[in-house]
């Protein structure tokens, strides 16, 4: 995580759901440093059905691994349970 973001998490915490909400339209239809255009929604959701066929396939043809719901419901509990306790 970068200085910045770490200086801007405790600001962002404090915010209503409709400043969240307001604060993530503003971040998803701005392009970042580095980034020479505007957002697109239309090739975005090109570009992520795309993705989504990917991993189908890759799926499909065991190239990719998968974990069962429990498993990953487990090692979510555990990480949230480990985060509770350095939470002060």
């Amino acid at each position: 995580m970068s200085e910045a973001l770490e200086k801007l998490l405790p600001m962002i915490d404090p915010l209503s759901a409709e400043d969240r909400i307001e604060l993530m339209d503003y971040l998803s239809t701005k392009p970042g440093p580095g980034i020479d255009r505007e957002f697109d929604p239309d090739e975005w959701e090109f570009e992520y059905a795309a993705e989504i066929q990917r991993r189908i396939e890759d799926s499909l043809n065991g190239r990719s691994k998968t974990i069962p719901s429990d498993e990953v419901f487990r090692q979510v509990d555990e990480l949230l349970k480990a985060k509770r306790s350095t939470v002060p």
